[in-house]
This record gives structure tokens, C-alpha cells and sequence, in this order.
């Protein structure tokens, strides 16, 4: 098994140690899903329910938990760049090296303010940016 192969599945299996759940780690997750589904759509599903399995697991360990509206902005970001890539990219380290912005945890706040995207309603369900927007 590949490296990439053997993260999502420590992942999907939640064998992942929770101290390695990094934002890059999400990430790196998130690009080997929407590398491998067919839609937006689809890969936003498996993304979602991979979180919350794993945050489900490591319930004692969290501090934030899960956040639908961080979900779908760093999906869609992830998605987008994604398709963006040339066929150099052949796995998660080659995408991360070629898209080094995305390891950066701040860069939702180029589309929302902190006082949206820490609201009840933010974290519960899917909230529009209020600053810049973003398209799949």
C-alpha cells in the first residue's frame, strides 16, 4: 500500500494517532477524496461523514469539533485546486508542493469574518461568505 493509501485509510479507520489530525492532514485527506470522487457533491459527502466518524472516535480529544461551514469552504478550496492540477501531480506530497497556500490554517479568513464563521449557525449548517466568494 502507498503512503496516500495508507494515511486514508488510517483516516477512514480512524487508526490516524488524533495528535497527527493537523490541518495539513485535512488537507492531504481532503485532496486524496476529491481526487478519487466523481462530484463536488460526492466528494463533500465523504469528507463530512470521514470527519465526523474520526471526531466521533476521538470525542475526548477535541477542542472544536465539527464545523459544516469550515468544512465547505476548505472542500470547495481543496476542490478547486484540485482540478488545477497538471499531471505532475501524482499524489498528496506533489499537491501540498504545488499548492503551498493551502497549508495555510488562516486563509478562510479571506472569505468570512471571525464573528461569521465562529456563529452557532456557521458551525451547525452551511453559511455563504461575507467577505469574498467562492465557487466550485
Amino acid at each position: 500500500m502507498n503512503a496516500d493509501a495508507q494515511f486514508l485509510n488510517d483516516f477512514q479507520t480512524a487508526t490516524l494517532p488524533f495528535e497527527q489530525w493537523t490541518h495539513a492532514a485535512h488537507i492531504r485527506m481532503a485532496y486524496l477524496v476529491c481526487r478519487s470522487s466523481n462530484t463536488f457533491e460526492e466528494a463533500l459527502l465523504k469528507i463530512r461523514q470521514g470527519i465526523q466518524h474520526f471526531n466521533g472516535l476521538h470525542v475526548a480529544k477535541l477542542t472544536v469539533g465539527f464545523h459544516e461551514t469550515m468544512t465547505q469552504l476548505w472542500t470547495t478550496i481543496v476542490w478547486n485546486a484540485t482540478k488545477k492540477c497538471d499531471s505532475s501531480v501524482s499524489n498528496s506530497n506533489d499537491f501540498l508542493e504545488q499548492n503551498r497556500y493551502l497549508l495555510d490554517s488562516s486563509l478562510w479568513k479571506q472569505y468570512y469574518s471571525p464573528a461569521l464563521m465562529f456563529s452557532a449557525d456557521a458551525k451547525r449548517s452551511f453559511v455563504s461568505p461575507d467577505l469574498k466568494s467562492i465557487q466550485t
